[in-house]
């Protein structure tokens, strides 16, 4: 059974929803090290003027180019930088265990196969040890106007662009 805590946080100079679901793991074959903690935020690093990221760095093979290495680097730091501080604050207003922070982030948190959904692992010796998955959601009301208005002008354009039928 899951269950949605929330609440209201100050979050980069706008009001925003701290939503929490915890639920059983998928996973029922006790190959799991620990529990999962996945962080949903509504900016990336170079929309945020506190960062000092500025744009995402462009996208080449790992090893090819030692700058640009270095720049997904610090930009991936970043990322978890963002995702620590609203763990941190979920702990705060009593969302998650005040445990939780001491999880380690791996990018193959909910696949062992692939990078496709990087999270926290959080071991904390109890009962709930291999079996919960907590998400952490923060929703602007801000952003999530401005992405409702990109979905509406692309709706548009593509009516536009459209072939039209008779019969």
């Amino acid at each position: 059974m899951k269950v949605t805590k929330t609440s209201t946080i100050q979050y980069y100079d706008e009001p925003c929803t701290l939503e929490v679901t915890t639920g059983p793991s998928r996973e029922r074959d006790g190959r799991r090290k620990g529990s999962r903690v996945y962080v949903s935020l509504p900016w990336s690093p170079e929309e945020l003027p506190y960062t000092g990221i500025t744009r995402v760095p462009p996208y080449g093979v790992k090893g090819e180019n030692a700058a640009n290495d270095l720049e997904w680097k610090r930009y991936n730091r970043k990322e978890v930088t963002m995702q620590m501080d609203v763990i941190k604050r979920a702990i705060r207003g009593g969302l998650i265990a005040a445990s939780v922070v001491g999880s380690k982030h791996s990018r193959y948190a909910g696949c062992s196969m692939c990078p496709c959904s990087p999270g926290w692992i959080w071991k904390d010796g109890t009962q709930h040890y291999n079996s919960l998955s907590i998400w952490i959601t923060v929703k602007s009301p801000k952003k999530e106007a401005q992405e409702e208005k990109k979905r509406k002008a692309f709706t548009v354009q593509t009516e536009i662009e459209a072939p039209s039928f008779s019969i």
